[in-house]
Order: C-alpha cells, then sequence, then structure tokens
C-alpha cells in the first residue's frame, strides 16, 4: 500500500461521517489505497434547507470544494446534501431528523436508513475509481467544472 486516499467531509454529522467510511471501506478489496476518512465542518453557500435541486447540488459542490480548500493535502472533498432535516421535524413532529434516520427513513418506515443510504451513494461513487479503464481520464475537477457549466 503505497498511496493515502484521504476524504475530507464537509460536515461533522455523525451519521454522515459513518456512512463515508462505510461506503469507502466497501471498495477496500478494489483499490490498493489507505483510506482516511475526516471532517471538518464549511458553509455551502446556500440555505440552510435548499428548495431545488440546483440548489441542493451547488451546495453540496460548495461543500466539496470547502473541504478541499480548508484542508488541501485532502485527496477529495466531499459534499453530502440531500437534506430535509428542518422540513422532516416540522413535517412529522421530530427532532434533529437529520441525525438520525432522516427523511429516507421515514418515508420508507425504516427500510432503508439515511446512513445505509449515504453508504450506497459514497459506494456508487467510487466506480470511476475502481474502474479506471472503464471512464475517461478526466479528472474530478474537470467533472465537477462541467457540472457546473449546465
Amino acid at each position: 500500500m503505497n498511496k493515502t486516499l484521504r476524504v475530507i467531509v464537509s460536515s461533522t454529522n455523525p451519521i454522515k461521517l459513518k456512512a463515508t467510511e462505510e461506503g469507502l471501506l466497501a471498495i477496500k478489496d478494489y483499490v490498493d489505497v489507505r483510506l482516511i476518512v475526516e471532517s471538518v465542518k464549511v458553509d455551502s453557500g446556500v440555505s440552510d434547507q435548499p428548495k431545488t435541486s440546483r440548489e441542493t447540488l451547488q451546495g453540496a459542490l460548495n461543500r466539496a470544494k470547502n473541504a478541499k480548500v480548508a484542508q488541501p493535502t485532502a485527496t477529495y472533498g466531499l459534499g453530502l446534501r440531500v437534506e430535509l432535516g428542518t422540513a422532516d421535524d416540522i413535517v412529522f413532529k421530530r427532532q434533529n431528523s437529520k441525525q438520525g434516520d432522516g427523511s429516507v427513513g421515514i418515508l420508507t418506515h425504516g427500510a432503508v436508513d439515511r446512513a445505509a443510504y449515504y453508504k450506497l451513494a459514497i459506494t456508487l461513487a467510487t466506480i470511476p475509481l475502481i474502474n479506471k479503464d472503464l471512464f475517461e481520464s478526466e479528472s474530478i475537477d474537470e467533472l465537477i467544472k462541467r457540472i457546473e457549466e449546465k
């Protein structure tokens, strides 16, 4: 093992951290790297409760970039931004849903909780890393730039 994959999660939410660690550990047999997951609290640059998909995506991109700026030696900054915590708490009369099962857990009646949802998303996001021969040599920075241009 001669390379370290250091991922900075742009949140201190324990659900997001655990899901990121578990999602990355799911690929450990396919990559010869040492995995390190750390967290940093950064601003998303959008409202606390995004109202559109575009705002949600922008918040995730901003958090990923800001995490990388905060920890420039990291391999990747990661922005997880599919949160309805405040709305969940109001609609379902709960407290701190975003650090529990989240809206996906509430709406699936516990069949899928927030941690499982994020873990799967993280694992799926690694597909280009573990199948480099199937994907263009486009860097993450180039991919983010293409997304932002749309």
